[in-house]
């Protein structure tokens, strides 16, 4: 993970636009990386950065967003320019997002990646990108920045926030109350088996007070949990608190948060096997320990 923080700890001009280093007045560096990789991800503020240098393997390509020419005037439809290339659900941009420009679309090299900016807006930028040892076999198929993605990906994608489970499966439903300090097993299951969704309704007025509780999930009838996480974490979220009333909280493809009328729906299709057993219990929240000195 890289990150345009200012690197001084000073936090010159409150703008957070630092750089590596710069090649003239219109290529600063803020990611530099040698050896084979793929880029996934890129945020930026708004149309922090842009036209954004994307130079792949020596290559340079420009990406743009169409607020760039006029950013005191921003466009209403603000868009990734090529857009055939960085198309919603991979790429979106503040119109959509409310305030960031996001990019999932991958972005292999075989040699090197430099990111660099041509001018600032007032932002933050970061990206992710995992990088290959040199003696593995992995060779991405390079971006060539003419083919758009595979139509069929984007369906896919463009499916997060609803149930993505196959519908051929066993289903088991219960009904159950969390009372104040008692843990509440969910789901006991017997193996072999392979969970393919794990869904929780909550009331909306207990949302918040449950957000700390944790999820616990045992397999094979081990002495220690696999997964012990408050349960809005586990769903990907800090707290159950809705603080704009928005319909998704989290909008992912493998896990989602939904509000609806007087419920807040959990969801996580994360494929999840077991061999025997499966305990999957609610922990009511310890309170904080004291310390003393």
């Amino acid at each position: 993970m890289r990150s345009t923080y200012d690197r001084d700890g000073l936090n010159r001009t409150a703008d957070a636009s630092h750089f590596l280093y710069g090649e003239g007045p219109d290529f600063n560096v803020t990611l530099d990386a040698m050896g084979r990789g793929i880029l996934y991800f890129v945020r930026t503020n708004r149309w922090h950065g842009s036209p954004w240098h994307y130079e792949i393997d020596g290559v340079d390509h420009i990406l743009r967003e169409t607020s760039t020419a006029d950013p005191e005037h921003p466009l209403p439809e603000s868009k990734y320019d090529p857009a055939e290339i960085f198309s919603p659900p991979m790429a979106l941009t503040w119109p959509t997002t409310k305030g960031s420009d996001l990019n999932w679309v991958p972005i292999p090299f075989e040699r090197s990646l430099r990111l660099a900016y041509e001018r600032t807006f007032y932002g933050t930028g970061y990206y992710i990108l995992h990088q290959f040892a040199d003696d593995t076999l992995a060779s991405p198929r390079p971006l060539d920045w003419r083919t758009p993605p595979d139509p069929q990906v984007l369906q896919v994608i463009g499916r997060s926030g609803s149930d993505v489970a196959p519908t051929d499966t066993a289903r088991e439903t219960n009904r159950l109350t969390f009372e104040r300090g008692r843990p509440l097993r969910l789901f006991q299951l017997a193996g072999p088996v392979m969970i393919r969704a794990l869904k929780l309704t909550l009331p909306r007025d207990r949302a918040l007070t449950l957000s700390d509780a944790h999820l616990r999930i045992t397999w094979d009838g081990r002495q220690k949990p696999s997964v012990d996480v408050p349960l809005a974490l586990f769903f990907g979220a800090g707290l159950l608190y809705n603080r704009t009333n928005a319909e998704h909280l989290v909008k992912a493809f493998p896990v989602n948060i939904r509000y609806a009328g007087e419920s807040v729906s959990l969801a996580s299709y994360f494929p999840m096997p077991f061999f025997r057993s499966a305990s999957i219990e609610l922990i009511p929240c310890q309170a904080t320990p004291r310390f003393t000195r």
